[in-house]
């Protein structure tokens, strides 16, 4: 079993929202929505997530940028955007998913995810994790 069966099989037993694998030992788990979760992950463990495996119940373009970003070498989505599978695809991230939307819609389900309209002409991930980090401070 590989860091990303792991991760995919630790979100689902135990009903988490945000699992990180490396190195065959769960390093993050979380309950917490949105995409804080990972975004913390990343502010408290840094360089130490570079090849690491992400499980998360929806990934799109925001956090398949962030994943970019972090170094991350694979990554599942019990929901994942197309915007997403495009990023994952362009940096080499391996991927799986259980569906695939056009889209990812803000909690209401009405809209657009903010974060996803933040990062909607964004293509480079420093350029997102600074966004995102910036959108977060205002929450």
């Amino acid at each position: 079993m590989d860091d990303l069966e792991i991760a995919k099989n630790v979100l689902h037993r135990e009903n988490l929202t945000l699992c990180i694998v490396k190195e065959m030992k769960v390093v993050i788990k979380s309950r917490d929505r949105g995409i804080r979760p990972f975004m913390d992950a990343l502010e408290n463990f840094g360089e130490s997530l570079k090849g690491a495996a992400v499980a998360d119940r929806v990934v799109g373009k925001a956090l398949a940028l962030l994943l970019g970003y972090a170094g991350i070498t694979a990554t599942y989505a019990q929901t994942l955007s197309l915007a997403a599978k495009s990023i994952l695809e362009k940096y080499g991230i391996r991927f799986e998913y259980d569906r695939i939307v056009e889209r990812i819609l803000n909690v209401e389900g009405v809209d657009a995810c903010p974060f996803e309209r933040a990062v909607s002409n964004i293509s480079n991930p420093l350029e997102a994790y600074l966004k995102i980090k910036e959108l977060l401070r205002g929450i």
